[in-house]
């Protein structure tokens, strides 16, 4: 059996790998359940298409050096990637 070592992430590195697995168990034609397609597995939360975008767009601004710069912008509230995925990871209302 091969273990994992296991590494601190951020939460934006923490859903991109939720989604590279759910990505994965698509492409390879594996079982693709519910529990998958939530962050942490829990249905109460928004589906990780919804972080997709913002994760993507963190990704693409990071290669292209512009992360950095916008980050230290004050006020900037469309850059505050992580307290927005954190919304994103609360319970759905109406459930």
């Amino acid at each position: 059996m091969i273990r994992k070592k296991s590494q601190r992430v951020n939460f934006v590195q923490k859903t991109y790998d939720e989604m590279y697995s759910a990505r994965n168990d698509f492409l390879h034609g594996n079982p693709v359940r519910d529990n998958t397609l939530f962050p942490a597995g829990d249905l109460q939360y928004y589906l990780l298409t919804t972080s997709a975008v913002l994760v993507y767009k963190c990704a693409l601004l990071v290669f292209l050096g512009m992360f950095e710069r916008l980050r230290t912008e004050k006020g900037s509230w469309r850059y505050d990637f992580e307290s927005t995925l954190r919304t994103l990871r609360q319970p759905r209302e109406g459930l």
